[in-house]
């Protein structure tokens, strides 16, 4: 399948490096901690462009941002966008309402369309080139590096300081693992799901051997569960530790996980796109609309609850067999901040791209993919253009 995530889940995952989710951490986020400060250019309608109608006569109306899988609290800045007075469309998944910033209307609408199932799947890049009233897509970068020839796009704000993609395992039969190194000389099977740039790339790096990779599209968290801990899984570190030792009785304990992040990887994850041949003409709108995203993302993290309340309300109404609590929402806003997942940049602004990491990220790409993208250059894949310095978390 297409699914822009490494893999097909229920649910997501977890830690820092090595560490065990004894969870304490745990059981601290799913019961309300992580509120983070916001620096003052949060502050009130007026402040950093969040007048009213700021966006009206420079924006498509509506802007229309296309996620890449269920709504999840990994999009909660997004979804933070969406002002009261919202529309909820259960045949094509996604939810309109006006876009609002620091709770002022900016004269736009912004609809906010459900990646997975909805869209079969599809590679972000590749349907924002079917589909051109996509104002911005959220795109893997290693994927839209990979893709880059067919579907150039260039990313304007990094909606992840780290990766939350993360391998798991049973600290109980493997009690000497501290990483997912430490699993090949056992030749764990490493249940991924389908292939991927990182996946080439660890068995590059010897991290793990083409023994080890299972690339079957294997439900969760069944899989695991049946296997008895006899294997490691790919998954996210905002959800399947809460979810698989506190909402799947069958397992109920905890698990060791390791961040891609942590063994070398330098993704940047849910990067917002905008499709190359489109910037000239976007780019009165993306100067005054990235800021309202950084804010909206400091926004968020203040107080994630009411936005999570809409995302677990949408997935409900669209009912796709996506399964999303409450406390699975609560436990991924707070995880996001505990681990860096989501923080400030190297210039200390929300969003920024380290460019001379994304060059790290196009020669690993060009090393062990079939796409000659080794004369590509970072400047051509993303860009700090639209960012307003100083909005930071």
């Amino acid at each position: 399948m297409g699914d822009q995530r490494p893999i097909s889940r229920r649910a997501r995952s977890t830690t820092k490096l090595g560490l065990a989710v004894a969870v304490a951490l745990t059981l601290a986020v799913a019961t309300g901690l992580g509120a983070c400060s916001t620096n003052d250019g949060v502050g009130g309608p007026t402040e950093g462009g969040a007048r009213t109608g700021v966006l009206a006569g420079h924006c498509p109306d509506p802007v229309v941002v296309q996620t890449d899988w269920e709504p999840e609290a990994e999009h909660g800045p997004l979804y933070h966008l969406v002002g009261d007075d919202y529309r909820v469309d259960d045949e094509t998944k996604s939810v309109t309402g006006p876009l609002v910033s620091g709770g002022v209307g900016t004269g736009v609408d912004i609809e906010v369309r459900t990646g997975g199932v909805a869209v079969a799947f599809a590679l972000i890049p590749s349907l924002m080139y079917l589909d051109p009233s996509i104002t911005l897509g959220m795109v893997r970068l290693a994927e839209a590096i990979a893709t880059d020839e067919a579907a150039p796009v260039l990313g304007v704000m990094a909606m992840f300081e780290r990766s939350p993609i993360a391998f798991y395992w049973d600290p109980a039969t493997y009690p000497d693992a501290r990483s997912v190194a430490d699993l090949r000389d056992d030749d764990v099977p490493l249940l991924l799901g389908r292939p991927d740039v990182f996946v080439d790339w660890m068995v590059d790096e010897g991290i793990a051997s083409e023994s080890q990779l299972d690339l079957t599209e294997s439900p969760k968290p069944a899989t695991f569960v049946a296997a008895g801990g006899r294997l490691a899984e790919l998954g996210f570190v905002t959800a399947e530790p809460y979810i698989y030792e506190f909402e799947v009785p069958e397992w109920g304990r905890p698990l060791r996980v390791e961040l891609l992040d942590d063994l070398g990887f330098p993704e940047y994850f849910q990067a917002l796109a905008v499709r190359t041949d489109q910037v000239d003409d976007l780019r009165g709108c993306l100067e005054r609309l990235v800021p309202i995203i950084q804010r909206a993302t400091a926004e968020y993290f203040a107080d994630p609850d009411p936005t999570n309340d809409l995302v677990v309300e949408l997935v409900d109404r669209y009912d796709v067999g996506w399964v999303y609590t409450p406390a699975t929402a609560r436990y991924s806003a707070a995880t996001q901040r505990q681990l860096g997942l989501v923080d400030d940049g190297p210039d200390g602004t929300v969003g920024d791209f380290d460019l001379e990491r994304v060059q790290r990220l196009i020669d690993i790409t060009a090393t062990v993919t079939n796409p000659d993208v080794a004369d590509l250059r970072a400047d051509e894949v993303v860009t700090n253009e639209f960012l307003e310095p100083g909005i930071g978390l």
